[in-house]
C-alpha cells in the first residue's frame, strides 16, 4: 500500500494513516496525529465479526480544533468509517468514493486498517448544513460497484473564527485578516471599536462555508478585533482577538506580545528557539501552545498547534530576535534568521 504509515497493534490489527497533500494540514501536530491513529485503531479493534460486504460502521463529528478538543467549538467535517472483508483489500484499493444525498461529496481518505478478517477505510467528509443526510461509500470489485449507506443527522453548528492567528500575537505586517464562517449570518467586524467593511466569498467545494475578508486595519501597538453574527435561530455568535502590530519593526518600552515562530510537530523534531540579543528586548520564557486554524490549498480548514514566544520591550534601543531551528533531535541547532526590533520610549 503506497503512501501509508504502518504501526503494529495488539489483537492482530494494523493501523495505517495515509500521508497525502490534502490531509497533511490535519496531521501537522504529532500529538494530534498519534491520538487520531489511536482512536481509529481502537474503533477497528472493537469489531466483533468481520463483515461479509462493505458496511459503514461510524459517522463521527471532527472537532474544528482537532481530535484533542472533542466537544468544543463545533464541527465542520465528519469522519466516515467503512469496513469490508480483508480478502478484498488488494483488489479494491484506490476504488473508493463517497456521496452525500446521492451527489459526489467533498472528502479525503485519511486512514486504513486491517486484521482479524476485516479491512477498514476512513474518510473526512464535508456533509454540509444541518439536517438528515444519506452517506454512501462505494468500492469497485471485479468490475462491480458495491455500496453501503448510512443515515446521519447533522446538528446545527455555528463557527466564526479568525484564520491563521492567535491571541496576543505579534505581527510585523498589517495584512488582511480572514474569518471562517459556517452557519453564521450577518457578520459584522470592529477593529479597535470602529466598524470595518468586510467582503465574503464562498469556499469552493464547501457550500455553506465562507471566508470573510477583513482589510488591513491595524494601528501600531495593541489592537482588538471583534467579530459577531447570528446563527440559524438568531442567537448571537461572537469572538474577539488581541493582536500586537510592531509597525516598522518597532515596539514601545514595556509592551509585550507573543512572537510567532514554529509549531508542534513530533517528538523527534523540528524544534524552534527564539533568543533576544541586546538589552532592549527580552524573551521572558514560557512558550505558549496556541491552537490555530489554517486553510490548505484545497480549501480544507484544519488546526495546528502554533508556538507563541513571549517577548518584552524592556528599554529604548535596538534589539535582535534570533530564530533558530533544530530539524531533528540528532541534528545541531541552526540559525534561521534574525529580526531587528527598535524599542522606543
Amino acid at each position: 500500500m503506497r503512501g501509508r504509515l504502518y504501526g503494529n497493534l495488539s489483537k492482530g490489527k494494523v493501523f495505517c494513516m495515509r500521508v497525502n497533500p490534502a490531509g497533511i494540514l490535519f496531521a501537522r501536530s504529532g500529538l494530534v496525529g498519534a491520538l487520531t491513529a489511536l482512536v481509529c485503531a481502537l474503533g477497528t479493534i472493537s469489531a466483533q465479526e468481520p463483515p461479509k460486504t462493505l458496511v459503514i460502521t461510524e459517522v463521527l463529528p471532527i472537532p474544528v480544533d482537532g481530535p484533542m478538543h472533542e466537544g468544543q467549538g463545533g464541527s465542520l467535517y465528519y469522519r466516515v468509517e467503512a469496513s469490508y472483508p480483508q480478502e478484498w483489500q488488494d483488489a479494491v484499493e484506490n476504488t473508493f468514493a463517497v456521496k452525500v444525498d446521492g451527489q459526489p461529496a467533498t472528502y479525503q481518505a485519511t486512514g486504513a486498517g486491517f486484521g482479524g478478517g476485516a479491512a477498514d477505510e476512513d474518510f473526512w467528509v464535508y456533509l454540509g448544513g444541518p439536517g438528515k443526510k444519506k452517506v454512501e461509500v462505494t468500492l469497485v470489485k471485479d468490475g462491480k460497484v458495491i455500496g453501503a449507506t448510512k443515515e446521519f443527522t447533522v446538528a446545527p453548528v455555528a463557527v466564526l473564527r479568525v484564520l491563521g492567528h492567535y491571541d496576543n500575537e505579534c505581527l510585523l505586517d498589517n495584512d488582511a485578516l480572514k474569518l471562517i464562517a459556517f452557519g453564521v449570518q450577518e457578520t459584522a467586524v470592529k477593529v479597535n471599536g470602529q466598524p470595518v467593511e468586510t467582503s465574503a466569498q464562498n469556499v469552493k467545494g464547501f457550500h455553506g462555508i465562507s471566508l470573510v475578508m477583513i482589510p488591513p486595519s491595524l494601528r501600531a501597538g495593541e489592537n482588538t478585533v471583534e467579530y459577531a453574527g447570528s446563527d440559524a435561530e438568531g442567537k448571537r455568535v461572537s469572538g474577539s482577538l488581541a493582536l500586537y502590530y510592531a509597525a516598522g519593526n518597532k515596539m514601545k518600552a514595556g509592551d509585550r506580545c507573543l512572537f510567532p515562530y514554529g509549531k508542534i510537530a513530533s517528538k523527534s523534531g523540528p524544534f524552534y528557539y527564539v533568543g533576544a540579543d541586546g538589552e532592549a528586548l527580552a524573551n521572558t520564557g514560557g512558550v505558549k501552545w496556541e491552537t490555530v486554524l489554517e486553510q490548505d490549498e484545497k480549501g480544507w480548514i484544519g488546526a495546528i498547534e502554533a508556538l507563541g514566544n513571549p517577548i518584552q520591550a524592556k528599554k529604548p534601543g535596538k534589539g535582535v530576535l534570533t530564530l533558530s531551528v533544530k530539524h531533528n533531535f540528532l541534528q545541531p541547532e541552526e540559525l534561521d534568521k534574525k529580526v531587528e526590533i527598535t524599542v522606543e520610549p
